[in-house]
């Protein structure tokens, strides 16, 4: 809500100061646009050279924290990611626990009970571990941060072309009446 209201206020100053025309506005909406890209970038640099640690900050917790407490968040999580596990199923068993019906035992056992249970639940059950998902997701989250990056470098680049313009304008116009 916050970065919603900060974005606001930077849209409103960018698109008073083109419509007025003032310098001193777009110029604010200049330095706005680009501390916020270089955070963003700061940002991206941080998690690309520390991913190995948030990852494994990742796999400890989800390991050391299977308890009924957390149960219902790792069964959220693998079932909306369609992941089982840190790196796989067989984590459970390392673990010394019993592979949670989130991992798509659940729905193989209610289509198709009886002897060939076992089969059934292996072809339905998430081979994929959620620490894998969750890279896949984060790297798909940083192609769509690139794309809004280079597009607020544009933005930052045309404001500084229509400062420019309004300036020279600004200076011809100055020029236009001294000689009247």
């Amino acid at each position: 809500m916050v970065t919603g209201g900060v974005s606001m206020i930077i849209g409103f100053l960018g698109c008073c100061g083109a419509i007025k025309e003032n310098v001193c506005q777009l110029s604010m909406y200049f330095i706005s646009v680009f501390v916020v890209v270089a955070i963003e970038i700061g940002g991206g640099i941080w998690i690309f050279l520390n991913q190995g640690e948030v990852i494994d900050t990742l796999q400890e917790r989800m390991g050391a924290t299977y308890t009924e407490d957390f149960k219902l968040f790792i069964d959220l999580l693998q079932e909306k990611l369609a992941c089982c596990g840190i790196k796989g199923p067989e984590d459970w068993a390392k673990n010394n626990l019993t592979i949670p019906d989130s991992c798509g035992i659940g729905a193989a056992t209610i289509v198709a009970p009886g002897p060939r249970d076992d089969d059934v639940q292996k072809q339905h059950l998430e081979t994929t571990g959620c620490v894998d998902r969750i890279y896949q997701y984060i790297t798909t989250i940083f192609i769509i941060v690139g794309g809004i990056i280079c597009l607020q470098i544009l933005v930052i680049v045309f404001s500084v072309i229509l400062c420019r313009a309004i300036r020279e304008a600004d200076d011809y116009d100055d020029d236009d009446r001294s000689f009247a």
